[in-house]
């Protein structure tokens, strides 16, 4: 359940998602805390990993990699 949350929390607008899980799942204030949580941990953490994996590499490579990675995506979704 709690999984499901944090999915359509990225979804909807920060401020309406509260209203959404209470109104709707009828979940209380300490489950949409902990998806806020949750949320926050997830970047905090992936960003420090992201910092360290970029942090000696040249900017054009990996401009380069990334693309190789976006591009395909774009292409999916149109």
């Amino acid at each position: 359940m709690i999984l499901g949350l944090l999915l359509v929390s990225r979804m909807i607008p920060q401020s309406s998602f509260s209203l959404y899980i209470i109104d709707i799942y009828k979940e209380s204030h300490l489950t949409t805390g902990f998806c806020y949580g949750l949320q926050a941990l997830g970047l905090v953490v992936s960003a420090t990993c992201w910092a360290r994996y970029f942090e000696n590499k040249n900017i054009f490579e990996s401009m380069k990699n990334l693309s190789f990675i976006a591009l395909p995506i774009l292409a999916l979704k149109r």
